[in-house]
């Protein structure tokens, strides 16, 4: 299993609007999970999906809604 890297995006400045950001992610949105094999989300419900199944923490997502 991969490390984990964080990766700040100056905001601001509109850095997720550059060709090498967009390239990862189209619709410019800040949110951004790199997989391993270049695979990438940029959806905040996906990633939650994606973490909680690809690895045995506790879960982001609960299994009822009164959870």
């Amino acid at each position: 299993m991969g490390q984990v890297m964080f990766v700040s995006v100056n905001v601001p400045e509109g850095e997720y609007y550059t060709p090498d950001f967009l390239m990862k992610n189209q619709s410019a949105t800040i949110q951004l999970l790199v997989l391993d094999e270049g695979a990438t989300l940029s959806e905040c419900t996906a990633i939650t999906e994606y973490v909680d199944h690809a690895f045995d923490v506790i879960p982001l997502i609960w299994k009822t809604p009164k959870e």
